[in-house]
């Protein structure tokens, strides 16, 4: 693999190693960091610079095709892919579930999640993507996951917080509802409408 630095045509630069190009998508894809990957279409590249040279080019491959890949490229655990393809319904997607004994912003926040990421019930605890646990109060501070999954945390506490602020926000209406709730001048009745959570 070589380090490469790409300018596109909207002059915008990046840096990293050049992980695999796809002639059918006539794409490129670069490794920048650990395991943030960069996809461009090669129409929009102008200009490519080669850093730095594999030093193990032309070498053979010692223990297999992939032995030097970065990342490296790890097996596959057939028993977890066959143990989602069991739990998967007839149009694709896992049945939503409810949680048993959990509250109703729980079940809020579960059903929040389940829109776009893999959950499921492990007691009381919220797991995502099977890597990233929400205990008990639900609350951003309350994800956790392991070192290697700062995207997937990441991910779920932005949906926890939004979730979070949309009851503040249905709350804060809710009061003010109420306080607005009285007789106006000529005796009509007054309330705020609207959603505040978008």
């Amino acid at each position: 693999m070589r380090r490469v630095r790409v300018q596109t045509v909207m002059d915008d630069t990046y840096t990293g190693t050049m992980y695999a190009y796809c002639p059918i998508t006539n794409s490129i894809t670069l490794l920048e960091g650990s395991n943030d990957f960069r996809v461009l279409k090669s129409a929009f590249v102008s200009q490519l610079q080669v850093l730095e040279k594999d030093s193990s080019a032309g070498k053979g491959h010692e223990n297999g095709r992939f032995s030097r890949a970065e990342p490296l490229i790890a097996s596959v655990n057939m028993s977890s892919l066959v143990r989602k393809e069991g739990k998967k319904s007839v149009n694709g997607l896992a049945p939503p579930a409810k949680g048993v004994g959990v509250t109703k912003e729980a079940q809020d926040i579960f059903d929040a999640l389940s829109r776009t990421l893999p959950c499921r019930w492990a007691a009381k605890s919220i797991i995502v993507l099977d890597v990233v646990r929400v205990d008990e109060p639900y609350t951003v501070d309350a994800c956790r996951a392991p070192e290697n999954s700062t995207s997937a945390l990441h991910r779920v506490r932005k949906v926890v917080c939004r979730r979070m602020l949309c009851e503040r926000l249905t709350l804060a209406r809710w009061r003010t509802t109420k306080a607005l709730s009285c007789k106006g001048a000529g005796g009509e009745e007054r309330r705020l409408e609207g959603s505040l959570c978008i």
